[in-house]
């Protein structure tokens, strides 16, 4: 067989001659052309045949977009660097010293989790769909080990805990009652999440344990991040399969019910601690056979940048609960040792970082309850312009300082969450063993790559490093809607929820950010609240101004949008629910209606959103007063009161022996007056289910007023009034 090549070029005009025969010893030729061509073509010799030498770059580039980035090395490097349209608005900060350019390159691209793409005069940065792919499988991947070395730490503390006796269970009712004790004492400082942790070591916790060590963990890594997902033995279509069989489980169950009946004092059960009806439900079972199983649930609530949690139900074949729990799962741990000198060493904050510490510490922080005061030009500029100051101005030189310990060379495209997981609210020190604890922390919020001489500080891979981003674009446009002089409003947030591509995280985070200078927006940052505000945003004009004119609104009627926006807000776990005409709610058992699977949301609609429920919608506003001081105990404190509830805090200093346990028993430092506003939607699912969900709003006057008997005249007349009532006292006497 003989091979025909025509004449071609490689890089540095080597040419095989065209229409020569190839075949039998003469590939001894080619050899020795492809030989040549390739040496001619690769040989990194610098300066060698006319090459120039390889630039080395030393470059410091504070925060800024990859476009503006790459265009200052372009002039450093003298290569032409661009980045696609759709990575611009990311971030890159670097700090090199003596670097070849193409090592450079390499580092920029494994920071950013991009690729670099040859162009006629340079090269490109991107994400190509290949890549993004593979990130996506990698991220699942990842996402599946964590779930498993979670659920494994979680059936080896099950396997540890052995065989279930009647010594297990006598030890778990002496504690429960010991906690009981202290809060009959009215000690309110017992250990956190006490009642949990007691029910764990009862035959409910443990089969609640149990049946949440059972699931694939790839069942829940391919489940939608920041969605209430619910798995079933036999699944609706409003569920997912549980994946693995819970038969052992139960039959531990079963077993160990019976010997909690025999262990528990008969005479104490009717005062049971907590009043956990799970546990009276069993000890109702005494004497019976055991209940009859019906469904087993496990409700996956796992929202990103959170802890996830399990909620194990099981039902009996009337939808009673049999037992219903609460499973927490542990992040692995973060090792926070120092390992070498320089890790302890104390990092410097820069003033604009010092700045949002002080600012944030008034939000999270156990700081002063003192207002904030009047932010600086460039901390302002950067909160309210992110799409011009990029926001990890703010710790950029922060990674400078700790790369700098290291003698290292920094290439980073941090996750924005860490501009709050890296400010020092608690007054800490920060040591390079903190940092990196802190990006470390809850499921990997950042990876950090450390190699000899270099420093990389990049987001998770997929997905989750997008959602980790502030929507710069979107945020500089609602901005301006904060910083007028009211505040702002509902409909600015509503605006902003519905941004293009906005997620629970963004918005909250995004929220957040400003809320660095305007603390009153915290009240739009509590979980569940991103849906009822972008229901709000999405609904056209037409459709909002019919509810409040107390119009009922068929589901079937809506926009798509609207639509798939209640969607998600009627399955979501954090709005609530009444029942007006719940199952067993005559039950023998006196049990909770909310002990019974008519509660359960994908029970109520197991084939997803009814098409022929309805939506109502309330609205209303009240003067309130922010009051902050000392609360009883000593400690900072912030009290939100309508008239209302000043009037009763008013009594209970007017005549504390009628009405002492109606007040606050603060002491006052400062008070500020203004409005809230108040959206009520009602989502009328079934005949007697209604899911309901609001949003709020407060506006406040900048005054700050140092006593009661300065506040508004117009907020005073209405909590005397309140006062003079409830004291029996007629109006105007």
């Amino acid at each position: 067989m003989k091979t025909r090549i025509s004449s071609f070029i490689l890089a540095n005009s080597v040419a095989f001659p065209a229409g020569m025969d190839y075949a039998g010893k003469g590939n001894r030729m080619l050899s020795i052309w492809l030989a040549l061509a390739i040496h001619a073509s690769t040989d990194p010799a610098p300066g060698v045949r006319g090459r120039p030498a390889e630039p080395q770059i030393t470059l410091t580039l504070r925060a800024s977009n990859l476009k503006s980035a790459l265009a200052e090395l372009s002039k450093v490097s003298g290569t032409k660097l661009e980045v696609s349209a759709n990575m611009e608005w990311e971030p890159l900060l670097l700090k090199v010293k003596d670097v070849p350019f193409a090592t450079l390159l390499e580092k920029i691209a494994e920071a950013t989790f991009a690729e670099w793409e040859k162009t006629p005069d340079g090269y490109r940065l991107r994400r190509s769909p290949e890549l993004i792919a593979k990130q996506s499988i990698e991220e699942l991947e990842a996402r599946t080990r964590a779930w498993k070395e979670v659920l494994d730490r979680l059936r080896d503390g099950i396997e540890k805990e052995g065989e279930y006796t009647a010594a297990n269970a006598q030890a778990a009712w002496a504690r429960m009652e010991a906690t009981e004790a202290r809060l009959r004492r009215g000690e309110r400082s017992f250990e956190p999440g006490s009642e949990i942790q007691i029910m764990l070591v009862t035959p409910v916790g443990r089969l609640a344990k149990s049946i949440a060590a059972s699931i694939d963990p790839a069942v829940i890594a391919a489940a939608p991040l920041d969605e209430r997902v619910v798995l079933a033995v036999r699944p609706n279509r409003a569920q997912r399969p549980l994946g693995k069989s819970i038969e052992p489980a139960i039959r531990a169950f079963e077993a160990e019910m019976h010997i909690w009946i025999e262990a528990t004092p008969r005479g104490a059960r009717e005062t049971s601690p907590f009043g956990n009806e799970a546990l009276r439900f069993l000890w109702a079972l005494e004497g019976q056979q055991t209940p009859e199983l019906g469904k087993v649930l496990v409700v996956v609530t796992h929202r990103l940048g959170m802890t996830p949690w399990f909620e194990v139900i099981v039902a009996d074949k009337a939808g009673d609960y049999i037992a219903r729990h609460r499973v927490h799962l542990e992040s692995p741990p973060v090792n926070q040792e120092a390992v070498r000198p320089e890790d302890k060493s104390p990092l410097t904050l820069s003033p604009l970082l010092q700045e949002a510490t002080d600012r944030a510490r008034q939000m999270f922080g156990p700081g002063d309850s003192k207002p904030a005061g009047a932010p600086s030009d460039e901390f302002k500029s950067l909160i309210l312009r992110p799409d011009q100051n990029d926001p990890n101005r703010l710790v950029d030189e922060l990674l400078f300082d700790w790369a700098d310990l290291y003698g290292a060379n920094l290439v980073s495209s941090p996750p924005d969450v860490s501009l709050f997981f890296l400010m020092p609210v608690n007054r800490e020190t920060l040591t390079p063993s903190i940092l990196r604890a802190k990006l470390r922390s809850r499921f990997d919020t950042a990876s950090i790559v450390e190699s000899p001489g270099w420093l990389v500080v990049r987001p998770p891979g997929g997905r989750m490093g997008v959602q980790m981003r502030l929507n710069r674009t979107a945020l500089a446009r609602f901005a301006p809607d904060v910083v007028g002089p009211e505040g702002a409003t509902i409909d600015a947030l509503a605006r902003y929820s519905a941004s293009p591509g906005m997620t629970e995280f963004g918005f909250q985070f995004g929220v957040a950010w400003l809320s660095l200078l305007h603390p009153s927006l915290g009240e739009a940052n509590q979980t569940g609240q991103f849906l009822v505000y972008r229901l709000h945003g999405t609904l056209p004009t037409e459709a909002r101004r019919r509810l409040l004119e107390g119009a009922e609104i068929p589901i079937s009627a809506l926009d798509p949008s609207t639509r798939e926006t209640l969607r998600l807000l009627v399955f979501d776990s954090t709005s609530g629910m009444s029942l007006s005409a719940p199952q067993n709610n005559t039950d023998a058992r006196n049990r909770s209606p909310w002990s019974n699977l008519s509660s359960e949301i994908t029970e109520i609609c197991p084939n997803g959103l009814p098409l022929d429920g309805t939506l109502i919608l309330t609205a209303s506003s009240q003067e309130i007063v922010i009051g902050k001081g000392l609360s009883a105990a000593g400690h900072p404190a912030t009290y939100v009161m309508s008239p209302d509830s000043m009037a009763s805090d008013r009594l209970s200093r007017i005549d504390p022996a009628r009405f002492q346990n109606f007040g606050t028993q603060a002491t006052f430092e400062s008070f500020q007056s203004g409005t809230e506003e108040n959206w009520s939607y009602r989502i009328r699912l079934t005949e007697g289910a209604t899911k309901f969900a609001s949003i709020r709003n407060r506006r406040m006057d900048e005054r700050v007023y140092s006593k009661y008997e300065d506040l508004p005249a117009s907020f005073r007349e209405k909590v005397d009034a309140i006062v003079k009532r409830r004291l029996d006292i007629p109006p105007g006497s």
